[in-house]
């Protein structure tokens, strides 16, 4: 059995290897989607000037454009920022990968499970074909599962350092996109459950969260 282990564990990272590629692919020749162009749209006013909210109309959080408006200030307004946001978008596709792999690290998967979880999130193409994309949604999601690593972290240690963290990183991702409250409002019940010590103990790693997120 454990022969059997080893020799899964390349098969798996080769398989996650070409879905990368094939993602990468998808980046540079897939089309534009409309929320990308609202987004690069945005992007666009900002580096103009504008404010939101006030000189034009959106609903999403304002971090992104404030984030994309240096890069379109480099590479120009031209077809070519486009490609180069895509690619920064591809860079972060790996990032949340990496994540993820981090992620079932720290629940105590094995290697083979991490792995295998990376091979199965980038083969999903209803994953693929957001993360590529220019919008909110994926850093987002990057910073929502940097928070989560920390929060299992927190489960084991109780230190202060990891309930910080696990809180400026959740802010971050809710700055991003409020599509963030649907997983904050799951954390409450993670507190509860890693609660093995008395109440006021427990309570201290929640004060910390909550004061991080604030201050971000």
């Amino acid at each position: 059995m454990p022969r059997h282990d080893q020799s899964a564990r390349p098969g798996t990272v080769a398989l996650a290897a070409v879905f990368a590629v094939l993602t990468l692919a998808l980046s540079v020749f897939r089309f534009l989607d409309n929320d990308e162009l609202e987004h690069l749209h945005s992007a666009w006013l900002v580096l103009s000037g504008g404010l939101p909210y006030v000189d034009f109309f959106q609903h999403h959080h304002p971090l992104l454009w404030y984030c994309l408006a240096p890069v379109l200030a480099v590479t120009g307004q031209s077809a070519s920022a486009v490609i180069a946001f895509r690619l920064l978008y591809f860079l972060l596709t790996l990032a949340i990968l990496g994540a993820t792999y981090r992620l079932a690290s720290e629940c105590r998967a094995s290697r083979d499970a991490a792995w295998l979880s990376v091979a199965l999130l980038v083969s999903m193409t209803t994953f693929t074909y957001v993360a590529i994309e220019i919008r909110p949604d994926v850093p987002q999601v990057f910073f929502g599962v940097l928070s989560a690593i920390f929060l299992v972290r927190l489960c084991r240690s109780g230190a202060a350092r990891d309930a910080a963290r696990a809180g400026a990183f959740a802010a971050v991702s809710f700055l991003f996109l409020q599509k963030a409250v649907v997983v904050l409002a799951c954390y409450p019940i993670a507190f509860a459950v890693c609660a093995r010590r008395p109440w006021r103990a427990a309570l201290r790693p929640a004060l910390t969260f909550a004061a991080a997120f604030a201050a971000v």
